[in-house]
């Protein structure tokens, strides 16, 4: 049993409308830990090394005090073990009052009554009582280690292959450079005008199909929340009112200037960083990413700020026609205030909550992109029943709501809303998306680098952080259809 793979299919849940869903057998597996039982085994060895080793011929079958016990009892494991156990703490008491030849063989007993007699008892076989479960002890531990470690080995590549094999969607290895993950983020860094192919994109171009896209992820400039991040240091950062703004989320609305934490816009070099990208599209790049046949490139944006400003400025000039939003490419749901988003439409007056604003998107953005607001069930974050029921068929491209679906002003300020899973969940609801309503083969995505990084992960390549405003371009192919046959 503990050499078994632990993984099992698990049905849908009932009433989920998942049940009639043809890839209710997607459910991701749900694996039983090894560790249970490697604590189990653990806790064995330690019982059988506590109870075995009173045993040994060299532990005295009396407790040191003023009267032997009764036979029945120091033939008994309990008393056995109670009476090495006192010995043991007893030698310790007085081997520092000894000398080193004393100390060597003998332990002194308690101090008995007066009159009552006491004799101390001579141990001549093996080490001190109080090293011998320290010794045994340390070798449990380490057997229990090494089996840990053996199982972990025996398993993993199965488990491994197995999730390998579940995946709905996989990305086509050996095409860039980006697929290596993050190898020296500290050196400086410059946008390779082929966005990192490491062969000739024709070549790239012809891996594609119905069944496989060129999305190309781009991570938004750099915003006033990213400067934040970084001068944050040991000591807390605070805003021009005094407050000390948190370390780990950017609770405050305000840092250098009214709300500019809030649905975070760019920064000056953010804004270069985003035009220098244009200026590749305009003299080379864009002819790069278009396969044969396809004249304009899709391009879809996260709802936030940042996201908007960039794609705006990286196809500023370039025929891309309208820029769809979606909420599934947004980045993490936390409850700090550069995640939450504004609302469609103009908020009511007098709204606080995340933060005070007066402009919703359609006001600010509406020019170049469309903010259509989706007649669906889906809520943020994506449980289990919805993802279940909303992978087969992917939900359109748009908003889930007017307002921001996924910000939660009871959670406080601290709280993230979306854990890891729902948000890989959430990943692959979008490149569902983009499989079952995006007809172009190349699309471009403005999004986020949690985000991005996440797809890496779910597609099956190494963790890759971008930079901001870097260009990540990834061959996706939807497995699904084949892996429900395989099931």
């Amino acid at each position: 049993a503990m050499l078994g793979s632990g993984a099992m299919m698990v049905p849908a849940p009932a009433g989920s409308g998942a049940e009639s869903d043809p890839l209710a057998a997607l459910r991701p597996p749900q694996g039983t830990s090894s560790w249970p039982r490697v604590l189990t085994a653990f806790g064995a060895c330690l019982a059988c090394s506590l109870f075995v080793l009173p045993a040994s011929p060299s532990v005295p079958t009396a407790l040191f005090t003023a009267q032997p016990l009764p036979a029945s009892r120091v033939a008994s494991p309990t008393a056995r073990y109670r009476s090495w156990l006192s010995a043991s703490r007893m030698g310790r008491g007085t081997r520092q009052q000894m000398g080193p030849k004393e100390a060597a063989g003998y332990y002194q007993p308690r101090a008995a009554p007066a009159g009552r007699p006491t004799e101390a008892v001579q141990v001549t076989e093996g080490p001190p009582l109080h090293r011998r479960p320290f010794l045994i002890g340390s070798l449990a531990v380490l057997a229990c280690m090494g089996m840990g470690v053996g199982v972990g080995l025996f398993t993993r590549p199965a488990l491994a292959a197995d999730a390998e094999a579940r995946r709905p969607f996989k990305s086509v290895q050996g095409l860039f450079a980006q697929e290596e993950g993050n190898l020296d983020r500290e050196s400086p860094w410059v946008q390779p005008a082929t966005f990192g192919a490491l062969i000739p994109w024709p070549q790239i171009h012809a891996t594609l199909g119905p069944k496989r896209k060129l999305v190309v992820f781009i991570r938004h400039g750099e915003g006033y929340h990213n400067v934040a991040n970084r001068e944050i240091s040991k000591d807390a950062l605070k805003n021009v009112a005094g407050e000390v703004i948190s370390k780990r989320t950017l609770n405050f609305c305000t840092w250098q200037s009214p709300n500019d934490l809030f649905d975070a816009n760019l920064t000056p070099a953010g804004q270069q960083q985003a035009s220098a990208v244009n200026v590749l599209m305009k003299s080379g790049g864009l002819e790069q990413l278009l396969p044969p046949g396809q004249t304009k490139l899709r391009v879809i944006s996260s709802p936030l700020s940042r996201a908007l400003q960039t794609t705006k400025l990286v196809y500023e000039g370039i025929d891309v026609g309208r820029v769809t939003v979606s909420d599934l490419c947004r980045e993490t749901l936390g409850a700090a205030s550069p995640e939450a988003r504004r609302w469609v439409s103009d908020p009511p007056t007098g709204i606080t909550e995340p933060c005070a604003y007066t402009e919703g998107l359609q006001r600010q953005y509406g020019d170049f992109a469309d903010f259509r607001i989706l007649d669906t069930d889906l809520k943020l974050p994506v449980r289990d029943s919805q993802y279940l029921a909303n992978l087969a068929q992917g939900i359109d491209l748009g908003l889930l709501s007017n307002e921001d679906p996924a910000w939660r002003q009871d959670t406080g300020p601290t709280t993230l809303l979306e854990t890891k899973k729902e948000m890989q969940r959430r990943v692959d609801l979008f490149l569902a998306t983009l499989f079952d309503h995006v007809e172009d083969q190349a699309v471009s995505v403005v999004c986020h680098s949690v985000f991005i990084s996440v797809v890496t992960q779910q597609v099956g390549q190494k963790r890759f952080f971008p930079h901001n405003c870097e260009v990540v371009p990834i061959v996706i192919e939807d497995c699904r259809e084949t892996l429900l046959q395989e099931v």
